[in-house]
């Protein structure tokens, strides 16, 4: 008995293996196997095992977390600079404040602690000079608005109500310096910047703890 359907798949083999398109309702078939894509549309691809799965999941994690941990340098670094420069502006300030008071004040209480703080102030920022270049951060040679408006301020006065004022400035300077040093030598990956913080926090502790004592001093003496 005649087959018809044999007769159909031999004449369609033979026309698949000449290369010629054969369409059958519902079906394409074309020269270059069953992987191409007709009138624009793209065959699905074959599914992932889920090995494969498991590591392309693995790979996006992995390429995340380096990604953030970039990330995490870049914003480190930022704090870093920005406590530098500050921190040099702010011993810079110490310094000037300091020759003002040498000039102005007639207390030899107030006067030994301004070398101090010319002195220790000055050293501050020679400690930082190696943590400054590592960041790319360079030493400021002028005072800064908010501190000429200080200098200026207490250029103004003179006697009693200069070596008030600026003592008073020395305890606000130095409780606001200690705590970002503190800050900077507990959370710096720098050894460097770690190093020049945590010896400042020091420093500064000390200068806090002298300017609290002479303030006392001055206000008890205003009082009697």
């Amino acid at each position: 008995m005649h087959n018809p359907f044999m007769t159909f798949s031999t004449w369609a083999g033979a026309a698949m293996l000449a290369g010629v398109m054969l369409v059958i309702p519902g079906t394409t078939l074309a020269q270059g196997g069953m992987g191409s894509a007709q009138n624009g549309q793209a065959l699905p691809q074959a599914p992932v095992s889920p090995g494969q799965q498991q590591m392309n999941d693995q790979r996006g994690i992995q390429d995340s977390g380096a990604g953030n941990q970039q990330m995490e340098k870049m914003e480190a670094r930022a704090r870093a600079s920005t406590f530098v420069s500050n921190a040099l502006a702010g011993n810079l300030a110490e310094v000037q404040l300091g020759q003002l008071a040498m000039q102005k004040s007639s207390d030899p209480q107030i006067k030994q602690f301004a070398q101090h703080m010319i002195d220790d102030h000055t050293k501050l920022s020679n400690d930082m000079k190696l943590a400054a270049e590592q960041l790319g951060v360079h030493a400021p040679t002028q005072l800064d608005k908010k501190n000429r408006k200080t200098v200026e301020k207490l250029s103004a006065l003179s006697g009693t109500a200069f070596d008030l004022a600026y003592m008073k400035e020395m305890v606000k300077d130095h409780k606001r310096d200690l705590q970002e040093f503190k800050d900077a030598a507990t959370s710096s990956q720098n050894p460097a910047l770690k190093m020049a913080a945590d010896h400042g926090a020091q420093v500064i502790s000390a200068h806090l703890e002298q300017a609290e004592q002479i303030t006392r001093q001055q206000t008890a003496s205003k009082g009697n």
